[in-house]
């Protein structure tokens, strides 16, 4: 069994890892195909409608690229599996620890063991609670400003979406990066051979942020729905658990 996916920005890539293969007909990832990266500014036309599912699919793609372990791929895949309906809107409503950690990120293992991932997971020999810990892998997850699969495919999907990055040199981003010292190395880490593509994404990087990511309407528009929600919520219109069982659409409409 075999999947072929068509991604923007990779093209044709055979899938035939059967974890793999589980992970992306399952609901949960599935689920992510409603739920846009910048949520309400995306149903709006004011941000690209990038999914949760392309970016997941895309880090997941990047290691597979750096010759990372089918572990790491599933890690990939899953890392932003429990952002809820909206996405980051929610962290300005209900917030995280405090301490860095976005709304999605403080429930993520409750939320994984409410679906089957951990059922699918046990099946090919693989634990939840280590791949839910996405900061153990090294070409998914590092701090800024290193690059790593999750913040890399954010900012090539995002900067070619917004018109800031052309296909072609985004595809030349991926062509020339590597995983140093190599991709099974405890401290391995993602840096590019082209200085010209690197130099090419920083540039899009900056202009795309100052469009999208700290733009101050988008900031704006952010907030006031997320005071919404929150009031909603306290008055006992809007439900919590519905951040996961609503898309962005339905959760709107709902509102």
């Amino acid at each position: 069994k075999t999947a072929i996916i068509d991604d923007e920005l990779h093209g044709e890539v055979r899938i035939d890892e059967p974890v793999l293969l589980d992970l992306l007909e399952s609901k949960a990832v599935l689920r992510l195909r409603d739920i846009h990266q910048y949520g309400v500014s995306a149903l709006f036309g004011q941000t690209a409608p990038v999914t949760r599912l392309e970016h997941s699919i895309g880090a997941m793609l990047i290691v597979r690229r750096l010759g990372g372990s089918v572990e790491e791929q599933v890690v990939g895949l899953l890392h932003d599996i429990s952002h809820t309906a909206l996405s980051h809107v929610i962290d300005f409503s209900l917030g995280g620890t405090g301490e860095g950690e976005s709304y999605h990120e403080v429930h993520k293992e409750h939320y994984l063991h409410s679906t089957n991932i951990s059922e699918l997971l046990a099946k090919h020999g693989l634990k939840l609670e280590k791949i839910a810990e996405e900061s153990n892998y090294g070409l998914v997850e590092r701090c800024s400003p290193r690059l790593c699969a999750d913040r890399l495919d954010y900012a090539l999907r995002d900067t070619v979406a917004s018109g800031n990055l052309k296909r072609l040199t985004a595809r030349k981003v991926l062509s020339s990066i590597v995983a140093c010292p190599n991709p099974q190395h405890p401290d391995r880490v993602i840096a590019m051979t082209d200085v010209e593509a690197a130099l090419a994404l920083s540039r899009a990087y900056m202009r795309t942020d100052a469009m999208m990511w700290s733009e101050p309407t988008q900031a704006m528009l952010s907030s006031q729905v997320a005071d919404s929600i929150w009031q909603m919520m306290q008055s006992g219109h809007l439900e919590e658990s519905h951040l996961y069982t609503r898309a962005d659409k339905e959760f709107w409409a709902e509102m």
